[in-house]
């Protein structure tokens, strides 16, 4: 990661300065503005690009990255897939008629699960949702800096006004974007907010911890999803139980759920989870939470970075710089 820091008159040139100088993928770290109009500083992270399979650095290996008679078998089992997903994988895998099992692997995974990034277009309000502690609300921060960084207008809303802290939390982000937070603890407010958006603005919903099997929670946030035109999007912690995460986002499937977003990758070393509620559902896979500081932005999933991460132990986080404690706030 590269951090830099600017200074200039106003924001808007010190913007501009971070999108000449670190291109439009750079993430906002913090900003000081001067008292009485002396200027601004801003403090931009650029992440490395897409680790690509010769780009991701390696730790412990765990079994199946090693010499093995069927280290493809032996890696899934070692990720907890359940015996049937397992096997179809395997029988997938080995029909690619390859050499490498990485290759074959990924051409499983290819052919078997969508992968999809988050397509934030304007006007086409996003609205996250999951279990508390799933990281909604890092996650929302994460893909507003995203959007501000390529230049594109953000609206961040949450619908989580009943948790202690819940917007002092995000408003902590927002501020550092220098976007405004608002609330909607009612949905005719939320649909007043969506309808006042500009053409060209993008709308992020965070919404509260729910329980997707507590029917009382459930009504409460189908209210909100209501709204016409807002997509519903689930993120999930990996490393969880298996059968558990896919009994989780199944439970979700009702509401509409077409794409999910994990987190806290960085913080496991089994990702059966992923791969097991991706396919009790036919969820879209896409963007993947690294790390907990909106600094180091989401990645996008793809197969081939899937089949590495199954195939052995992987280190997607980006190591950070000296400027570590800054970044990380």
């Amino acid at each position: 990661m590269r951090l830099k820091t600017f200074s200039a008159a106003t924001m808007p040139e010190a913007m501009e300065e971070v999108r000449r100088v670190l291109g439009r993928d750079a993430v906002i770290v913090s900003t000081f503005e001067g008292r009485r109009g002396t200027g601004v500083q801003v403090t931009a992270a650029l992440e490395d690009a897409l680790p690509q399979p010769d780009e991701i650095s390696e730790q412990d290996r765990h079994p199946g990255s090693g010499p093995s008679d069927d280290p493809l078998t032996e890696a899934l089992q070692f990720h907890g897939l359940p015996r049937q997903l397992l096997g179809r994988l395997v029988k997938l895998s080995k029909s690619m008629e390859l050499d490498d099992a990485e290759a074959m692997l990924a051409g499983a995974l290819d052919a078997g699960f969508d992968f999809a990034p988050l397509n934030l277009m304007p006007r086409k309000p996003v609205m996250l949702v999951g279990q508390p502690g799933a990281g909604k609300t890092v996650t929302v921060a994460k893909l507003a800096a995203r959007a501000v960084m390529a230049g594109k207008k953000v609206r961040v809303i949450t619908t989580d006004t009943i948790r202690a802290g819940g917007v002092a939390q995000l408003r902590g982000f927002t501020d550092i974007l220098n976007t405004a937070l608002e609330k909607a603890d009612a949905p005719d407010i939320l649909r007043n907010a969506i309808s006042d958006a500009e053409d060209d603005e993008l709308i992020l919903i965070d919404s509260p911890g729910t329980n997707p099997f507590n029917s009382v929670e459930i009504r409460d946030l189908k209210r909100f999803l209501a709204i016409e035109g807002v997509e519903p999007v689930l993120v999930i912690a990996a490393g969880g139980d298996v059968a558990e995460a896919s009994d989780i986002a199944t439970a979700w499937r009702p509401l509409g759920i077409r794409r999910m977003i994990f987190t806290r990758l960085d913080a496991t070393r089994r990702y059966g989870a992923i791969v097991a509620a991706a396919d009790s559902t036919g969820f879209i896979l896409g963007d993947v939470s690294l790390s907990p500081y909106v600094a180091e932005g989401l990645k996008v999933l793809n197969p081939v970075t899937m089949a590495r991460l199954l195939l052995r132990q992987e280190t997607l986080t980006t190591t950070l710089s000296e400027n570590e404690e800054k970044a990380a706030q």
